[in-house]
């Protein structure tokens, strides 16, 4: 056990949190950044290797990464087929549309984590936090790996906000969306979440005229677009591999084993295969080639289809501890990997539906140390909604309409239809989907400073990673890693402010925070 004592803590090591921390570094401050997962890079090293971009260039470190992913690529050999093509520059940026996610990993090791400042943890969950009644600072963070870490300021940067919703930090937080905030209030601070069953969550829906108890329902996906929590929410996206040295999905079999897989579960996934004549890959799961041409000797991206467990969804909201998810962890792999798996050894599925799903597999280079019960299976599920703490602002829809008094960094997405809740009114039998009542936005936005920043009642050294409503452009802000590298520099720069002016970071005005963000390179205007 040792007690170690840093200028800042930084919990995530997705790419945000390591560019929070990195920019925090070279001011010469001590970080300690500690991950839950075995890996870094979050989403960005787990099959999501579309990089999806924001309206605009990223500014800052997050557009340095890429261009760094880029020419790393090209030093491997990498050949960019024209513009806006899957293995293609982006035609707004000049970036790459699809990236491997050994070049993710090159860029972290090689830009981002290696300084004598950091200190880097991974597969260690939080098991305390010490925070002080009074002053409202986090003094401490107690780890699995015997650590106490003994903080002057922190953020949160990782999808589950296992430190900002930590009971003993003492913010509020949600999961899903606790009031619709279409009127641009700021928060009360005193909203919590609740969970009444495993199919339902009752919150408070704020309007004009007073508050309505509503009973928030999940609704599965329909031929119609609208996507249920499960569907669009979050899931196994991995890379599937054409290469000569890919891992056949026989690997599949001993974890399943393990974890209680029995084909006859699966009669019903089956039956559906049969009934749709399924005879190729894209019955199971799409593929996009990544990184190289031909297409058969190349990584693919998956975006997973049919494969979602509906009440999964429902469960999700109930996690409190690391635990508690790889538990959810292991249930989306049985969901998913199972029904792949099923496919792949079933004696009723046609011989041409195996010789195709032969042609993929698990890779055989990547996540050789790093993965999810397998080799080849990625660390990090796709997330697009998580829990969130509540600050003291909850981005909404009317930050497309205005520009805020206190901009740091753009974000923004040229939204599809993602919603993940239908709304039922018991008072007035009226339902509606979530974001329903707004326009639809398609361009960037600013996020303000106050998103960030929690209540001083609950905390006041401490910056959240994301603080924004669950409405459906929000949520696909969420999952857009370029948009989460730039907040985390933004909170980077604040921390590293707030230590050289010897004041809590929730006490760093927009007036000073400014300068320091266009010397970064954030343009603060639409």
């Amino acid at each position: 056990m040792a007690t170690i004592t840093v200028d800042a803590f930084i919990c995530g090591g997705q790419i945000a949190g390591l560019i929070a921390g990195r920019t925090i570094a070279e001011k010469g401050y001590e970080v300690y950044v500690q991950e839950w997962t075995n890996e870094l890079g979050g989403m960005c090293v787990a099959g999501v290797l579309q990089v999806d971009y924001s309206g605009r260039p990223p500014a800052g470190r997050a557009n340095k990464f890429w261009l760094d992913v880029k020419d790393y690529a090209e030093s491997q050999g990498a050949v960019w087929d024209g513009t806006n093509a899957p293995a293609g520059l982006h035609p707004a940026n000049g970036l790459p549309r699809n990236v491997s996610p050994l070049w993710v990993l090159h860029v972290i090791n090689t830009t981002l984590i290696n300084h004598p400042n950091i200190t880097v943890v991974k597969s260690v969950d939080i098991t305390g936090v010490d925070k002080d009644p009074v002053t409202k600072r986090v003094k401490s963070v107690s780890l699995s790996n015997g650590d106490t870490v003994l903080c002057k300021q922190w953020t949160d940067y990782s999808y589950e906000s296992w430190l900002a919703s930590h009971d003993d930090v003492g913010i509020p937080h949600e999961y899903g969306r606790i009031d619709r905030l279409q009127w641009d209030e700021e928060n009360s601070g005193n909203a919590v979440f609740a969970v009444t069953d495993n199919l339902k969550v009752d919150f408070p829906i704020r309007l004009p005229n007073g508050n309505l108890n509503r009973s928030r329902t999940h609704r599965p996906s329909l031929p119609d677009g609208y996507g249920s929590l499960t569907t669009m929410g979050f899931n196994w996206r991995f890379m599937m591999s054409t290469k000569a040295n890919r891992r056949p999905w026989s690997t599949l079999e001993a974890p399943l084993l393990a974890l209680g897989w029995r084909m006859e579960n699966y009669t019903d996934f089956i039956s559906e295969l049969l009934q749709r004549n399924a005879t190729n890959i894209g019955h199971i799961a799409s593929s996009h080639p990544c990184d190289t041409r031909p297409e058969d000797d190349s990584l693919h991206t998956t975006n997973p289809t049919n494969m979602n467990e509906i009440l999964l969804a429902r469960k999700y909201p109930l996690l409190r501890t690391p635990n508690q998810a790889r538990w959810f962890k292991d249930q989306m792999f049985l969901a998913t990997a199972g029904k792949i798996f099923a496919a792949y050894s079933s004696p009723l599925t046609s011989a041409q539906l195996k010789t195709n799903l032969n042609k993929y597999a698990l890779p055989g280079e990547v996540y050789q140390t790093n993965y999810w019960r397998v080799p080849g299976w990625p660390p990090q599920p796709y997330i697009r909604s998580c829990r969130r703490a509540r600050g003291i602002y909850t981005a909404t829809w009317n930050n497309f309409q205005r520009i805020p008094p206190d901009p740091t960094c753009h974000a923004g997405y040229n939204a599809d239809s993602h919603q993940h809740f239908w709304y039922w009114d018991p008072e007035t039998a009226i339902s509606w989907k979530e974001g329903g009542p707004e326009p639809h936005q398609t361009s960037t936005w600013l996020v303000p400073w106050r998103f960030f920043k929690p209540h001083k009642q609950h905390c006041v050294n401490g910056l959240l990673g994301w603080n924004g409503a669950e409405s459906y452009i929000m949520s696909t802000d969420l999952r857009i890693e370029t948009i989460k590298m730039m907040q985390g520099e933004v909170a980077g720069i604040a921390i590293a402010l707030a230590l050289d002016l010897g004041i809590d970071v929730v006490d760093v005005s927009h007036a000073a925070l400014k300068p320091r963000l266009q010397a970064a390179g954030f343009n603060m205007s639409l």
